[in-house]
């Protein structure tokens, strides 16, 4: 990673943010924090956005088929950022760490992972 961030970076550097997670919320926060000058490093265990709430349209629209699919290597290199596919095992002090043993210096981290209901729990 270019981006040394928390403390150690240079002075002109801009403040790193870790986005964690590229579902809709990481996406539309991406070009939000680069406008706003910060080199924003973009986390997911996929490659790509794939935009489900489109997919109606993409049936009957069938030029948009090829837009459902969105990688996110060109999502932040167009604003400046950067791209880290993988999965987080912990998030520490000002760092991600990955489960491969990468590890992600940030400023700022900014956690859209989503929710999901976990089915070993009993609702009742």
């Amino acid at each position: 990673m270019a981006a040394t961030g928390a403390g150690g970076a240079p002075a002109t550097q801009r403040a790193v943010v870790a986005v964690i997670g590229l579902g809709y919320a990481g996406v539309c926060a991406v070009p939000l924090l680069a406008k706003a000058g910060f080199h924003v490093v973009g986390i997911d265990r996929r490659a790509a956005f794939f935009h489900r709430v489109a997919l109606p349209l993409a049936l009957v629209d069938t030029g948009f088929a090829d837009r459902l699919y969105y990688p996110y290597e060109r999502l932040l290199k167009r604003h400046q950022g950067e791209f880290v596919q993988g999965t987080v095992s912990r998030i520490g002090d000002k760092a991600v760490h990955l489960d491969d043993g990468r590890t992600i210096a940030f400023d700022y981290a900014l956690v859209t992972t989503g929710s999901r209901f976990n089915s070993t729990v009993d609702s009742t």
